[in-house]
């Protein structure tokens, strides 16, 4: 899925809220940010999915919070009430195995 597509479908589902903040964000722009795992080129279509990417306005992007390990743990556990966790065990099963590999932390999440 494409940035574009995967904001739409996000902007559809949650409506104009920063994912971290959760203020409305009528008139600010939001950015799509890969938050489980970041994207690469080389992934970046698999990567690029409603389960790893949230709606993040721009001062808590720039702010860097979003990068942290606390943000990503509470962020899965989101997006686990959110999904379930068939689809999301699905979308990080379905990852190349380095990428479960790097990312061990969420497998022992999803235990």
């Amino acid at each position: 899925m494409k940035p574009g597509e995967v904001k739409e479908l996000l902007l559809a589902e949650h409506g104009r809220y920063c994912e971290n903040c959760h203020y409305p964000k009528d008139g600010d722009p939001l950015d799509v940010h890969h938050c489980l795992i970041h994207t690469s080129k080389r992934y970046a279509d698999i990567l690029t999915h409603r389960v790893n990417c949230a709606l993040i306005c721009r001062t808590c992007h720039r702010n860097g919070i979003v990068n942290g390990f606390e943000f990503r743990v509470r962020f899965l556990h989101k997006q686990l009430e959110r999904y379930g966790y068939w689809e999301v065990r699905a979308w990080f099963d379905h990852l190349p195995e380095k990428l479960q590999i790097t990312n061990g932390w969420i497998r022992e999440e999803l235990k």
